[in-house]
């Protein structure tokens, strides 16, 4: 059994239209109506094009987004020094040695059902 082509959406699936397959015989048709035809595939090509260009300025807006945070986070990363305690959580708050044992232990609840 032969595998169908790949297609990645509905609009990469070729047509009637796309295949140049009309229902008048080319020797019956008119020059206007090729023309006709050829400018309304223009106009639905500039479309598409118009949106892929709008998709790509908000795609490449995105990036410089990314890029502007990963390099914030480089410099904020950089700032620490390896032998620094800011980077855990004690930093932040720091406990008193009481405190930290009763953090760590446990308590228990016995449960009937």
């Amino acid at each position: 059994m032969s595998q169908p082509p790949h297609a990645r959406s509905l609009r990469d699936v070729r047509g009637a239209g796309q295949a140049r397959l009309y229902s008048i015989p080319k020797q019956q048709r008119s020059v206007h109506l090729d023309l006709y035809v050829l400018a309304r595939e223009k106009d639905r090509l500039e479309k598409e094009l118009f949106q892929v260009q709008a998709k790509g300025k908000l795609i490449a807006k995105r990036l410089a987004q990314s890029h502007k945070r990963m390099n914030g986070l480089l410099r904020e990363i950089s700032r620490l020094q390896p032998g620094d305690r800011k980077h855990g959580p004690a930093a932040t708050c720091p406990a008193k040695p009481d405190e930290r044992s009763r953090k760590g232990t446990v308590k228990k609840i016995r449960l009937e059902y």
